[in-house]
């Protein structure tokens, strides 16, 4: 008995270890389109000239287009650049609008005198009232843009139990914006969707004589889902299944006859950037934290500056308006359009040595590496603990789980821990999407900020 106990136990370990070297290594495929890890010269001497001759943003924000421009989410990271970027290229303020549960909090916004309307998109009543309120005389009469970036952003959920909260504001939340944005006249109206609907969950258990999971690496041209009709189980996590239907809607809503132009732009993959301390911001957000044990450092995947999804925007604004700067061949309105950075995907080790090279030596941050096999298999059990105490009321005065290790449940590895390239081809060549902010360069400048702000003591 006991060494059939020993035998299983030793057979079990051997699996374990397969699985976790399965999962701790970057097939080739991947590993060739990802580039090569920066130096630390390489991340110094990029520190220096972002501090020194930042990139000029303005040539690549489109003409202005002297219309009104209704941002839901302008507090955010991505819509604060929209209407950062908009005040850029000369629009007038007064024709600008944010809708957010949250006030704005950058400067040139304050500055510029901008309306903020503070509202739960949720509440159908308030999304109309604050579509509907007067305009200043002067740019009342000008056709009007709506740029929907508010979304319930958390990566952990899976279980069908939490969608209500994804529905009440990534479904029913897009819903409302576009019966307002209908009923107000608006010709244009882009959304902020995520390229996430088009991940499959990987399985982590690959069979012993598997080299590789099944969809541990995912190559995804214009992050183009199979359909966004699939059920929540073929998504990553709640979330994604929620930004998938609140897709779906806005591009059916897109009707040429009654000059309604819809489309959405998909980032891909993770949002980083600066402009706002925002948690969405992954750079911001691993700075924030300190010591962030990690699984991912060899994980290779496309980052995403928030300036340049700002930017694929407006470009698909230019399109959708029929600009002379749009050089399109076809109808890109109904569509949806995935935008990247415009250099090749990195790792993750990539990305801490970045943060770990340049942060303030006041607030260091570290992030020691941790065997992958060893925080998905408590996973497990963290999130059968979560739905227990959903589910059985007898348990629910057990404790709520909260802070960093809420992060650590299976719908989380599946967004993050999978090796996924976009590709934004199709954004480029279908309505004139150029990034011009490169990884390297948007890295530094979100640790440049976080560094002016501890020395400001902010």
């Amino acid at each position: 008995m006991l060494l059939w106990l020993c035998g299983g136990g030793f057979l079990l370990l051997a699996y374990l270890w397969h699985a976790n070297r399965a999962i701790s290594t970057a097939p080739a495929e991947a590993t060739k389109l990802a580039q090569k890890p920066w130096t630390k010269d390489e991340i110094r001497e990029a520190y220096r000239k972002a501090q020194t001759s930042p990139t000029d943003v303005k040539p690549y924000l489109f003409s202005k287009k002297n219309r009104r421009y209704i941002v839901t989410g302008g507090s955010g990271l991505v819509g604060g650049w929209i209407v950062a970027h908009l005040l850029i290229r000369g629009e007038d303020p007064a024709a600008i609008r944010i809708l957010d549960l949250s006030p704005p909090k950058r400067k040139e916004i304050a500055e510029n005198n901008i309306t903020y309307i503070q509202l739960d998109i949720s509440d159908p009543e308030a999304v109309q009232a604050a579509f509907t309120s007067a305009w200043p005389d002067h740019v009342k009469s000008l056709p009007l843009t709506v740029f929907h970036c508010v979304a319930y952003i958390n990566a952990c959920d899976r279980a069908p139990d939490f969608l209500p909260i994804y529905e009440k504001v990534n479904i029913h939340g897009t819903e409302n914006v576009l019966h307002a944005a209908q009923r107000a006249h608006a010709s244009i109206l882009i959304a902020t969707s995520s390229a996430s609907i088009s991940i499959k969950p990987p399985t982590y258990f690959p069979w012993p004589w598997q080299r590789w999971p099944k969809n541990i690496y995912q190559f995804i041209p214009n992050a183009d889902p199979a359909t966004l009709d699939a059920p929540l189980s073929s998504y990553g996590s709640c979330y994604a299944y929620s930004k998938a239907r609140a897709e779906r809607l806005v591009r059916t809503a897109n009707n040429l006859q009654s000059n309604f132009r819809t489309g959405t732009i998909r980032p891909g993959h993770a949002i980083y950037g600066h402009g706002v301390p925002n948690p969405s911001s992954i750079t911001y957000d691993y700075l924030r934290r300190g010591d962030s044990p990690s699984w991912l450092h060899h994980v290779i995947s496309n980052f995403v500056n928030a300036q340049n999804v700002s930017i694929g925007h407006l470009a698909y604004e230019d399109a959708l308006a029929k600009s002379p700067n749009a050089h399109i061949d076809i109808d890109p309105g109904g569509r949806g359009y995935c935008v990247t950075d415009p250099t090749p995907p990195i790792t993750y080790g990539a990305l801490y040595d970045v943060l770990s090279t340049l942060v303030h030596p006041s607030t260091p941050v570290s992030f020691p590496y941790v065997p992958h096999i060893l925080m998905l298999l408590p996973s497990y059990l963290l999130e059968t603990y979560v739905l227990l105490r959903l589910r059985v009321r007898y348990v629910s005065w057990l404790p709520r789980v909260t802070g960093n290790i809420a992060y650590v449940q299976p719908a989380m590895f599946n967004m993050c821990t999978l090796h996924v390239v976009y590709t934004d081809d199709k954004a480029r060549a279908e309505i004139g999407y150029r990034a011009p902010i490169g990884t390297l360069e948007g890295f530094v400048a979100a640790v440049g900020e976080w560094n002016r702000g501890v020395e400001g003591g902010q």
